[in-house]
């Protein structure tokens, strides 16, 4: 019986997963198709810690130093040029 709940439970986190995974990949497909090339979002990592003041990856102003965090963060950078993309990055669907 018990064998039977844990799968049961499996089941229902890959299909939670699933689910998660189609929802942010269609948003992203609507950030893709809306907007220009320079401000299309193609792939997204989300990122375990969130960018650290003191590292200097947050500027005096609050937004997000953008030399400082690819560097700092070089491996989730490469992970979003790989090909094909590795499990982590959410790639957006494309509408025919």
């Amino acid at each position: 019986m018990e064998h039977r709940s844990s799968s049961r439970r499996r089941l229902c986190a890959e299909e939670a997963a699933a689910g998660r995974e189609r929802r942010q990949r269609r948003a992203l497909a609507s950030l893709a198709n809306d907007a220009g090339s320079a401000a299309r979002v193609e792939r997204l990592v989300v990122m375990a810690r969130p960018a650290d003041l003191d590292a200097g990856e947050i500027t005096d102003k609050g937004y997000v130093n953008q030399r400082k965090v690819p560097a700092r963060r070089a491996a989730l950078v490469e992970m979003l040029y790989a090909e094909p993309a590795p499990d982590g990055v959410v790639v957006a669907e494309r509408n025919a």
